[in-house]
């Protein structure tokens, strides 16, 4: 057996064979990323090279992909501060078009790529990014919104997988799904999109400024729930 074959089966197999599965996180597919990165490493090498023909087509889907890049990253400049990142890829993905030799262009995307995760880690991006795409961040921000916040009655509320059991890890436990009929009070770990929704069965949502995943909501409890919703508003 070949290795591109080899390499190839690999990648074949995990992607089938997670599609099968009834139960999907975004991990499953990491073991597919390292053959597909060999793969890939190898074809520019050969291309670098002039082992294979193609340079050209390198370049100009380089190109391409940092030009998308830079307009996407552009789009959500006034909510991430991403600074200098978009004309960054814009400069790597114009130098992919007007160097026309592909080690040349290489180097100049990877200085790109480099400078860009220079600027962006270690500064408010990344706080900010991560708690728009992980629900990590949550467990630390809720004793800082709720005084008296208590993770022992925490729960969560139609949390995507990935982020439930994220919670379940920080808390080495696993958070019951709350649901309205609950009586006790306590706190509820849910999408920052479902604030609306939790506001009309009563509970005290924060105001998602900077759109987290996830937020917590402080629940009164069943009797404080029933006794708002019948005050006249």
């Amino acid at each position: 057996m070949s290795p591109d074959l080899y390499f190839v089966l690999w990648i074949a197999f995990t992607f089938v064979f997670f599609s099968a599965s009834k139960s999907k996180l975004p991990g499953y597919v990491l073991p597919a990323i390292a053959p597909l990165g060999v793969l890939v490493a190898r074809s520019v090498s050969e291309r670098v090279n002039k082992i294979l023909p193609g340079d050209r087509w390198v370049e100009i889907t380089t190109g391409v992909t940092l030009l998308v890049i830079a307009f996407l990253v552009a789009l959500q400049f006034e909510e991430t501060p991403f600074g200098l990142t978009p004309l960054i890829f814009a400069i790597g993905g114009v130098a992919s078009f007007i160097l026309r030799n592909l080690p040349r262009t290489l180097l100049v995307n990877v200085i790109a790529l480099i400078v860009v995760v220079g600027l962006t880690l270690p500064g408010d991006t990344r706080e900010i990014l991560d708690g728009r795409l992980s629900a990590r961040s949550s467990p630390a921000a809720a004793p800082m919104v709720w005084k008296d916040y208590s993770p022992e009655r925490s729960s969560t509320y139609k949390l995507q997988r990935s982020f439930k059991y994220g919670l379940n890890f920080y808390f080495h436990r696993e958070l019951p799904e709350w649901s309205p009929n609950r009586a006790q009070p306590g706190w509820v770990y849910a999408p920052g999109k479902e604030t609306h929704e939790l506001r009309d069965l009563g509970l005290s949502c924060p105001f998602n400024a900077l759109r987290h995943a996830v937020v917590v909501c402080k629940d009164p409890g069943l009797a404080e729930r029933l006794s708002d919703r019948g005050q006249p508003h």
